[in-house]
This record gives structure tokens, sequence and C-alpha cells, in this order.
């Protein structure tokens, strides 16, 4: 019996990690595509002003074509005098098409950030009409039960939200900065200053794609990071709240 114990959590932890990596692989693999689709539109736009100001230029050439050497009887500064306003107007023009047409560097401020957030609020009452406790291990059984689970069990209120920002460097380097924010209290007022463990649950910077290791055959695919973090490798039964590998801490 203990045996098939084993085997039964191996196979959830199992399955637990593989879906866990799975869902990480297809966000970044939804985000990469967002920012190519985002990529993409910008340039589009860009060649389509840049025809524009093309366009524009070429009419202005046309109607305006060089002016033949005036005869010598006639005073030059009467045909000439409308000169130096069309080669303002065309050099202008020339320089923004240039300005156009050169890639940009920084992109958009949102482009890469992402928010990320998790809240739950519970509320229980016992026979008296009172604030009840609770908590995953919690059953109308009482002690000889087995748990029933956070569901409906949890009496305080909790959230958690995580800002980031991605920023590709030009030789391919990927470097994104993480920071999250958790609060949780049991009380159910609505001003809960006094109660409040308002804390930064992580905030970490990371490297990979780093161009410097590309060909490495150990480092190629390499991570670099640092700083405190909460959501590393951590490997825990979820509907328990019962941590199996924790990780969470400072480090690197």
């Amino acid at each position: 019996m203990q045996n098939a114990s084993r085997w039964v959590l191996a196979g959830v932890l199992g399955t637990s990690t593989a879906v866990s990596q799975a869902a990480t692989l297809e966000e970044r693999m939804a985000a990469f595509e967002a920012r190519a689709s985002a990529a993409e539109r910008r340039a589009a736009a860009a060649e389509q002003q840049t025809q524009a100001l093309a366009r524009e230029l070429q009419q202005i050439k046309l109607s305006n074509p060089v002016l033949q050497p005036a005869a010598p009887a006639v005073a030059p500064t009467v045909a000439a005098s409308p000169v130096p306003a069309l080669d303002d107007r065309v050099a202008k023009l020339e320089a923004r098409q240039l300005s156009m047409e050169k890639p940009s560097g920084t992109g958009h401020l949102t482009d890469g950030f992402s928010f990320k957030g998790y809240a739950r609020s519970g509320l229980l009452i016992n026979d008296g009409l009172g604030g009840g406790r609770g908590g995953p291990y919690t059953t109308p059984a009482g002690s000889v039960g087995g748990a029933v689970g956070r569901l409906g069990n949890e009496d305080d209120t909790y959230m958690r939200f995580d800002l980031s920002k991605e920023i590709y460097a030009q030789n391919g380097t990927r470097s994104k900065f993480t920071v999250s924010i958790a609060d949780g209290v049991e009380s159910y007022n609505d001003w809960t200053a006094n109660e409040s463990n308002l804390n930064v649950r992580q905030v970490f910077t990371e490297l990979d794609h780093i161009a410097a290791f590309k060909g490495n055959p150990v480092f190629e695919n390499a991570t670099l990071w640092a700083g405190k973090r909460f959501d590393r490798d951590n490997f825990d039964i979820h509907w328990l709240d019962s941590d199996v590998v924790f990780l969470a801490g400072t480090g690197g």
C-alpha cells in the first residue's frame, strides 16, 4: 500500500511538472508571437509613411523644375527668390524620409511589458455567527476525516501581482526584470492598514540568449539571474497548500 501511494504521488508530481513546463513554453511562445506581430505592424506603417514622403517629394520636384539661366538684361533676384524656400522644403522632406527609414532602437515603452495577478477572498461563519477558522485540512468529519483541500476553506484575503519588463538587445540577448507584490490579511474590514502584511515577494533580473555564449556547447542555452525569487522550481501539492520542494529566497 505504501509503494502504491508513493507511485501515485510521483505520478502527480511528474504530471504537474510537465504541465507547468508546457505552460511556461506556451507563454514564452505567445509573448514572442505578440512581439513579432507588433514589429511587423510598425514596419508596415513606417514603410507606408516612407512611400508617401517619397511620392510627395517627387511631386514637388516635378512641379518645380530647375530654373533656366536668366537673360543678362533681367535681374536674377526676381526669378531666384522662390528657390531658397523650395530648397528648404525639399531638405526637410528628405530629412524626414531618412529618419523614417532608420530602425528605431528604443521601440515602444510597453513592448515586452506584462502584468499577472492572483487574488482570493474567503468568509467562514461558525455556529455562533462569528468568524470561523479554516484551512486546507478542515473537514466536516473532524480529526478522523481526510483533508478536503483549500477551495472554500480559506478565510483570508490574499493578493499578488507580478510586473515584468523584457528588453531585447540588437545582438539578440534578452534581459528581463520582475517584481512581485503580495499582501494577506484575515480581517473582514475594508481598511486593513494596521493588519496588512504588504511584502515584496520577489524582485530579480535575468539574462538569456546571451550573444557572448553563442556557439559554446556548455553555456549557449544558459540563463543568468540574480535577486530574490519565489517562483523558481517550486513543487507543491497546491490544493493542500503543501510544499514538496521550496527554493524561494535570495540568490542567483
